[in-house]
C-alpha cells in the first residue's frame, strides 16, 4: 500500500518549505476533510464498496485519510502516539462516517484531524494546515487549489499542475528502484505505519472500548 501524494509537486514543495524554515519551527498540523454523502438516496446494492467494512476494512476514512496521514509521516516522521473517536452519524451504511483524532509525531509536531462524509454542501472542506513559530502553510489534499504560505514576508499563493495520471510520479519511482536507478519515497514500512494510525483511530468503533 503506497501513497502517491508524497511525489506530487505541491506536496514536495510544502515539504521543502517546512524543511527550509519558511514558517520557522513546525508546531502543529490540522486536517479537515468534510464531504457530502453520495449514498443519501441509494439502496445498499447501489452503494460504493468503500462503505462496507467487510470489503474495504473501513469506510471513506480509510480510503482518504490514509493519503493525508501518510504524507504527514513523510514530512514530520512517524506518528508515535494516536487516539481517535469514530462514529456513524447518518446510518446510511455500516462503516464509520465521522472520525476525529489527535496524534504526535516523533519530531514533536502534534496533530488534530476531523473527517466527516455526510455534511451539507455548504460545509464541504478539504485542507491540511501546518502551523509553525513564524507562519503557516495551508494546502488542499484532494481538490484543486493553491498552496497558501503565510509568514513574516506576507502571504504567497503557489499554483501547481498535477500529472495527467495522478500516480505517474510514484510509478516512475517504483520502476526506477526496481531498475536500481533510484529510491521510492513510499515503502511497505511507511504504509504499515499509516495503517496502524488508521486502525487506532477507529479501534473502538469496530472492537469496542479496550
Amino acid at each position: 500500500m503506497a501513497y502517491y501524494r508524497r511525489t506530487l509537486p505541491a506536496f514536495l514543495k510544502v515539504k521543502e518549505l517546512v524543511e527550509n524554515g519558511s514558517i520557522g519551527k513546525p508546531l502543529m498540523v490540522n486536517i479537515k476533510l468534510y464531504k457530502q454523502a453520495r449514498e443519501a438516496n441509494q439502496k445498499p446494492e447501489e452503494m460504493h464498496w468503500h462503505v462496507f467494512p467487510e470489503i474495504a476494512g473501513g469506510g471513506y476514512f480509510f480510503d482518504l485519510a490514509s493519503h493525508q496521514l501518510d504524507y504527514l509521516d513523510f514530512v514530520f516522521g512517524k506518528i508515535t502516539e494516536v487516539k481517535g473517536q469514530a462514529v456513524n452519524q447518518s446510518g446510511l451504511y455500516p462503516a464509520e462516517d465521522t472520525v476525529t483524532g489527535v496524534w504526535k509525531h516523533e519530531s514533536g509536531v502534534v496533530g488534530t484531524g476531523s473527517w466527516c462524509f455526510v455534511v451539507d454542501e455548504n460545509s464541504v472542506e478539504d485542507y491540511i494546515q501546518i502551523v509553525g513559530e513564524k507562519g503557516e502553510i495551508c494546502l488542499p489534499c484532494f481538490t484543486h487549489g493553491d498552496v497558501i504560505v503565510k509568514n513574516q514576508k506576507g502571504t504567497e499563493k503557489l499554483s501547481f499542475n498535477n500529472p495527467k495520471h495522478i500516480s505517474q510520479n510514484l510509478v516512475e519511482q517504483v520502476v526506477n528502484e526496481l531498475l536500481e536507478n533510484g529510491k521510492c519515497v513510499s515503502t511497505g514500512e511507511s504504509a504499515a505505519r499509516t495503517s496502524w494510525v488508521l486502525d487506532e483511530m477507529v479501534r473502538d468503533y469496530y472492537n469496542g472500548p479496550q
